[in-house]
């Protein structure tokens, strides 16, 4: 995985940053997580990843109207923040899954991030119990034995993990389980949920991870990016009628 900056300014050295990673997962939840704290955060894009085992994907600029492209992977910082964002915005390949996995880990490996928060789901059909049914349901999959600073989020249950099954070939498993193999401090924020309306949930996330950013806005203060817009249609002129 190689990193091309915007421009030769753009090529800071991210040793001891903090990172936020998204995951391709259920509802999309990391993803519209991540556009919410670009936008809210007003992170500029400073370069993208490239990756042999993502689809590759091309559009507009998502966060406004200057024309500027975006990739598979992008990379947004902010160095007085010393914080970074990467928004994957297409799946892997058909059976690369754990090749990108791999070959994420190895980067972040490299680039020494003093921690990484990797922003998922998971199918609100893995959970096992009555207790699982209410109550929070944020889950984190911690990278070690400790609790992860600031994030006071239920640790995911041993059962979820059993019942998981075949379904760990797919995120955020197989990058949580490749770092923690690598002794990457990482942990997986994640949110049981279902495909839908994925929104509250990115909202919810985003509120989770508020103390181990460090920042004090609420719910109701998140920026939506201008992309989203257009999530539901435009507005129908009643006058036609």
């Amino acid at each position: 995985m190689q990193f091309h900056p915007c421009t030769a300014a753009d090529c800071p050295h991210f040793k001891g940053w903090k990172l936020i990673l998204a995951a391709e997962s259920v509802g999309n939840v990391g993803q519209l997580a991540a556009d919410l704290l670009i936008a809210t955060l007003h992170l500029p894009l400073v370069g993208h990843l490239e990756s042999q085992h993502l689809q590759p994907c091309v559009g507009l600029d998502a966060f406004g109207a200057n024309g500027t492209l975006h990739l598979a992977l992008d990379v947004m910082a902010d160095a007085e923040r010393r914080l970074v964002v990467v928004q994957q915005r297409s799946p892997a390949l058909p059976g690369c899954q754990h090749l990108f996995a791999a070959e994420m880990a190895a980067w972040l490996e490299q680039t020494a991030f003093s921690q990484i928060a990797y922003l998922g789901s998971i199918d609100a059909q893995l959970r096992q119990s009555n207790a699982q049914l209410s109550g929070s349901q944020l889950r984190v999959i911690s990278g070690g034995d400790s609790a992860v600073p600031g994030l006071d989020v239920t640790e995911l249950e041993a059962d979820v993990h059993a019942a998981a099954g075949n379904r760990k070939l797919l995120p955020p498993w197989p990058l949580a389980e490749e770092s923690r193999s690598r002794g990457l401090p990482l942990f997986a924020l994640l949110k049981f949920t279902t495909e839908g309306d994925n929104v509250l949930d990115a909202r919810q996330l985003c509120d989770a991870l508020l103390p181990w950013l460090g920042h004090s806005a609420a719910n109701d203060q998140w920026q939506t990016p201008l992309s989203w817009e257009s999530v539901y249609g435009r507005n129908r002129d009643v006058s036609a009628y």
